[in-house]
């Protein structure tokens, strides 16, 4: 098995939320520019990788970025909110 093989099913904010976390971290592969990602009202099955599917960032125009677990959103003030995404648009996306 490769090193990029994944092992088991693809990860969702039921699995982020089972470790406390409450918002999304989204790097920028290119640039490493930040973004937390409040992602609360959000269903358990969204998975991360539709959040790196969607990933523009704002400095680079990259479309490539790391999405992973953040629990430092409420201090860092979520850059982006939940009302930054349509629910019923959303998952029709999924």
């Amino acid at each position: 098995m490769g090193r990029n093989a994944a092992i088991g099913p693809p990860a969702t904010l039921g699995d982020v939320r089972w470790l406390d976390a409450h918002w999304l971290l989204a790097s920028c592969k290119t640039c490493a520019h930040e973004t937390i990602v409040d992602v609360e009202a959000l269903p358990d099955f969204v998975r991360l990788s539709w959040f790196a599917e969607q990933f523009i960032c704002e400095r680079c125009d990259g479309v490539e970025a790391y999405i992973l677990p953040s629990w430092v959103g409420e201090s860092r003030n979520a850059l982006v909110s939940r009302d930054d995404f349509e629910t019923p648009a959303l998952l029709s996306t999924l």
